[in-house]
């Protein structure tokens, strides 16, 4: 919670969810999961496989995959 705050990131967050973490295989946090209106999982990525060479992740960086991934069926 405190780093969504500190980023004043306005999208969903799921804090209590280890569940999905040990059945996604997350391995690196922070880490984003892409759920569909359907609700199915659309993409799963660590914060910096998204950032790619940057050293931070930033809004349009994460805005492109977002939209990169909900393209997909």
């Amino acid at each position: 919670k405190d780093f969504a705050k500190q980023r004043h990131l306005q999208w969903p967050i799921l804090v209590e969810g280890m569940g999905l973490v040990d059945a996604a295989g997350v391995t690196a946090f922070p880490s984003f999961v892409l759920v569909g209106p359907d609700g199915r999982v659309r993409a799963i990525a660590p914060s910096a496989a998204i950032a790619g060479k940057q050293s931070t992740l930033e809004v349009p960086a994460l805005s492109a995959w977002v939209v990169q991934h909900s393209r997909r069926s």
